[in-house]
């Protein structure tokens, strides 16, 4: 039995994963204003190791404090274990691990046919996987709290308003329903110009799936995607336990 943690922006991750699958998952909401994670939030068990994934560094940290005295080896995607993936970004330090799991969860799903995936966090990363399952790269747009938090940020009269539904109208007859509205469609409207335009420029076809915490919100007003799965990146730690431990 597999430990797999993701430490994200605003959400800390885990699965127990067996034999690829997620057998159970729980979350942490990361406090926003830089308090320390609920004690006691690691699970105890029987695990053959633990494998943290991180964008989050400061955090990072913090959850592999959480982790001392697991039992069992506690290795750092990326740092302690190579993530067993191509990268061809023109500087391959900068990109998140979240995105390398990503892309590698999802080369596993169509081998030899390419794959998209739109990743709805605090940001909306999109990563794609070429056909001989390489990371290529992807562009990185807004997600729901960066767009919310940002609007309340920068304007004194808006509140920040999150869509926890799809709008039943885009005409918003009040100011929360017009954040509402227009950060959903901002989003999903985004992604999807973004599907049209990677298609336009990849020499080869892909499948598309979305991720992440408010990809069952997102994910039926796109026609590309073709699978939601909340647990890519978990999965995407297990492939690199499993594959990774003896190097790229």
């Amino acid at each position: 039995m597999l430990l797999a943690v993701l430490v994200g922006n605003t959400t800390l991750r885990y699965g127990l994963v067996q034999e690829g699958a997620v057998l159970g998952r729980a979350a942490v909401t990361i406090p926003r204003d830089g308090s320390p994670l609920p004690g006691g939030w690691a699970p105890r068990g029987t695990f053959d190791a633990a494998v943290v994934g991180s964008v989050n560094p400061p955090r990072l940290e913090e959850a592999l404090r959480g982790l001392e005295g697991l039992g069992a080896p506690v290795l750092v995607a990326g740092r302690d274990v190579s993530i067993p993936i191509p990268n061809r970004y023109r500087d391959p330090a900068e990109v998140g691990s979240d995105r390398l799991l990503n892309a590698l969860a999802a080369s596993v799903i169509w081998p030899r046919r390419g794959a998209v995936v739109l990743d709805f966090g605090t940001a909306l990363s999109v990563s794609v996987a070429s056909p001989d399952g390489e990371f290529l790269g992807g562009p990185i747009a807004g997600g729901v709290a960066a767009i919310g938090g940002g609007l309340a940020l920068r304007a004194a009269r808006l509140a920040d308003v999150r869509p926890d539904r799809p709008p039943p109208k885009v005409l918003a007859a009040s100011t929360r329903e017009a954040l509402q509205a227009g950060i959903f469609w901002q989003i999903a409207g985004g992604a999807s110009r973004i599907l049209e335009a990677l298609a336009a420029e990849l020499t080869f076809p892909f499948g598309v799936v979305a991720t992440g915490g408010d990809a069952e919100l997102f994910a039926p007003a796109i026609p590309r995607v073709e699978l939601v799965d909340g647990d890519l990146a978990l999965k995407g730690l297990a492939l690199t336990y499993s594959r990774g431990r003896k190097g790229p």
